[in-house]
């Protein structure tokens, strides 16, 4: 049940962390924990109510796997966040950039049509922005922003040195 991504044009695994082996096992035992209480519940209980309860309650457990809940419950560390944030973000601006096509299809006004360019200006921007921040964690990004932040103020350091020396 393992993904396989493509890299360099060669399918390969993708590594998994123990987390991501503790909750497909999970989902596993679920189901067939399910599967067990279903046939259990049919076979043991004397009564229609006993096996129609149970036969739920089998049953839920057997969704539940099925949509992978365990993950929902018990969600991995994500370690490239600003990546996800971005890609999140860019889904919303397809779904802008869809309506505003709308918008210019149905009134072919400037103002629609100017939206709509805008769209795809904030999209490229957000693409711009994912290629800066695809691969790195939170602490390579803080790491990062740090450095940035210490040249720009040694830069207004210099600006200002020179433009005192310029006045004088």
């Amino acid at each position: 049940m393992s993904t396989r991504y493509v890299n360099k044009g060669f399918a390969q695994k993708k590594p998994r962390n123990a987390w991501q082996v503790c909750t497909e096992a999970l989902d596993t035992l679920m189901l067939l924990g399910g599967i067990l209480i279903v046939m259990g519940a049919i076979v043991l209980m004397p009564t229609h109510t006993g096996q129609i309860v149970g036969a739920a309650l089998g049953l839920l457990m057997v969704e539940a796997s099925a949509w992978g809940s365990t993950r929902r419950l018990m969600p991995g560390q994500r370690k490239y966040k600003a990546l996800r944030v971005e890609v999140d973000h860019l889904l919303g601006l397809v779904k802008q950039l869809n309506d505003t096509a709308l918008t210019v299809k149905e009134y072919d006004v400037p103002e629609a049509q100017q939206a709509f360019e805008q769209t795809c200006e904030a999209m490229e921007q957000s693409v711009k922005h994912m290629m800066q921040v695809a691969g790195k964690t939170e602490s390579d990004l803080a790491a990062k922003t740090l450095i940035h932040d210490r040249r720009t103020e040694q830069t207004e350091r210099l600006d200002t040195l020179s433009g005192a020396g310029e006045s004088q």
